[in-house]
């Protein structure tokens, strides 16, 4: 009986466990995404490398042939990175949230956490499995 994942780290380990040959992704305790993930896919080398905690590979840490990276350095790195490059963002008398630059994306607001459930589960399947069915049921029976 599968039953519905949490975070999006359990939610797209609980999806690919049904798939053959499909990449596991390995979490934290808490959900979020372990640092390192691995991945050796039939006929190919073993490939491991780092991820932000959701997710994200790291750029230039993706490693083969018995080599793995230093993930604790990696992810620190690019959490003070993000961290640089974020910027304030004011709120406009018209409600809408705005970035001091016209270049850079918008803040999303707030979703309710059902809601952000449902978004999370939907970044998910359309970005890793685009041929999955949309129609969820199976993973609630």
């Amino acid at each position: 009986m599968l039953t519905l994942a949490e975070t999006s780290c359990q939610l797209e380990r609980q999806m690919a466990k049904t798939m053959d040959d499909a990449f596991v992704p390995e979490c934290k305790q808490d959900g979020s995404y372990s640092d390192m993930q691995c991945f050796e896919h039939e006929g190919f080398a073993k490939q491991c490398w780092c991820v932000t905690g959701d997710g994200q590979e790291i750029k230039g840490t993706r490693m083969s042939d018995g080599q793995v990276p230093n993930c604790t350095t990696a992810v620190r790195d690019e959490e003070k990175h993000q961290d640089e490059k974020q910027e304030p963002i004011t709120k406009e008398p018209d409600t809408q949230l705005k970035s001091q630059h016209h270049d850079e994306p918008v803040q999303p607001q707030q979703e309710s956490p059902p809601e952000k459930q449902k978004t999370m589960e939907k970044k998910i399947l359309n970005s890793h499995w685009p041929k999955i069915n949309k129609d969820r049921t199976h993973l609630t029976q």
